[in-house]
């Protein structure tokens, strides 16, 4: 727990101070004590655009492609390869793992929580404008990779293999409940399961001090996947759907800190909690780095992705909180609308880049390549051309709503 504490304390003071700062409106105007240099985290644009958001998800989706990169075509750390040539990807994905997709729920329910201000619609018409925006894009996505998956079994020899799974009922569940057509697609039906739940995630709008229930989740979650192991051993098939809860679970404090930084960024901090804040993110993002780095080391070493204890595995989900805390305090620091125009395309590219990894690593097949120039070398290509794809798909208005391609920062 000490990689958790710094962090915590940084976000209890933080809370304590907006709640003194809430109730004490005429002492922040009158500039007495702590209350005197009062650090506004708010960097909005003069469209209305959180700009600081928009970096968040750029970096967030880059971070993604990142880890995919890092593996081989067969999913590995690069087995085959040396000791000394697996540690470099092997590190590359520790880096980008600090900013995996976790951030992309806190942002999620960050916007959430300003449509919830609002007051313009019900329950039933928020969780609608986000079921509009997520199911059409995740059930076409889910076609196209059925079909692309259904390509490559042919041309690898395993369509009969892939056919039975496509005649079993039970894989068309999983396909539209979890999103097992292809492995980054559970994001999506993850969103809208914890949007359902948005009213339980606004209470840390009035209580920010709920966002310290990431933590508390993070730990419960893989206790509930060993109790989900041991009920389910006789019922393997029933796995997968059981273990999507326990990560829905294990994600929604990320909605709570959603919600909890669009307090925070939305009204005035001393001084001493914008700093609290800052140290005690970059405090925990360090001890998490070191534990990642660690992580990577002992992955080089042994040519497979190791199990994770339980401190690994909050430096895995912690890290990507607090990049996000770190972004927000420095919100005002974002002004290029270059984040803005990426950002818009960021959803885009998150469900199309594993089509434009695999036809990479599919035509690198059988080539004598070094595991560290072939990481770069993917990331680099399968970026840009995600990044363009997307961005012309968008000029086609039906394209552009298959692509999750927002004209807002919306979520």
């Amino acid at each position: 727990m000490i990689v958790v504490a710094p962090w915590l304390i940084g976000l209890s003071m933080t809370s304590s101070k907006l709640e003194m700062s809430s109730a004490l409106p005429a002492a922040i105007d009158a500039g007495s004590g702590d209350m005197s240099d009062g650090a506004r985290l708010q960097s909005v644009a003069p469209s209305g655009r959180e700009i600081w958001l928009d970096a968040l998800k750029v970096c967030s989706v880059l971070g993604v492609i990142g880890i995919h990169v890092t593996a081989d075509s067969a999913g590995l750390p690069y087995a085959s390869s040396s000791v000394e040539d697996r540690l470099a990807p092997a590190l590359g994905r520790s880096l980008a793992t600090i900013f995996n997709y976790p951030i992309f729920f806190v942002a999620s329910f960050f916007l959430l929580a300003g449509s919830v201000r609002s007051g313009s619609a019900d329950y039933l018409g928020i969780v609608g404008v986000r079921i509009r925006r997520l199911i059409p894009p995740f059930l076409v996505w889910s076609l196209i990779y059925l079909a692309f998956r259904n390509v490559k079994a042919i041309a690898f020899g395993y369509e009969t293999y892939y056919w039975q799974e496509l005649a079993t009922p039970l894989s068309w569940v999983k396909y539209l409940l979890i999103g097992s057509a292809q492995y980054h697609l559970h994001f999506l039906p993850t969103l809208v399961l914890l949007t359902l739940f948005y009213p339980a995630f606004n209470v840390a709008k009035r209580w920010p001090q709920c966002a310290l229930l990431l933590p508390v989740l993070l730990v419960l979650w893989p206790q509930l996947d060993s109790f989900v192991y041991e009920a389910l051993a006789d019922r393997p098939e029933l796995l997968p759907l059981a273990l999507s809860l326990t990560k829905a679970l294990g994600s929604a404090g990320f909605a709570f800190v959603g919600f909890a930084f669009y307090t925070l960024h939305e009204r005035e901090n001393s001084r001493v909690a914008f700093i609290a804040l800052t140290v005690g993110a970059s405090t925990t993002l360090l001890a998490s780095a070191f534990i990642l780095v660690a992580e990577a080391d002992a992955t080089a070493r042994s040519g497979e992705w190791l199990a994770r204890d339980l401190p690994t595995h909050l430096a895995h989900y912690l890290a990507p909180g607090c990049v996000a805390s770190l972004f927000l305090v420095l919100a005002k620091r974002f002004s290029s609308l270059v984040w803005t125009r990426l950002s818009s395309l960021s959803l885009g590219v998150y469900l199309f880049h594993p089509i434009v990894l695999d036809l990479l690593e599919d035509g690198e097949r059988g080539w004598a390549v070094e595991p560290g120039p072939t990481v770069v070398f993917n990331f680099v290509v399968v970026t840009i051309l995600s990044f363009l794809v997307v961005m012309s798909v968008a000029r086609v208005a039906v394209l552009k709503k298959l692509f999750g391609v927002s004209g807002s920062s919306d979520g």
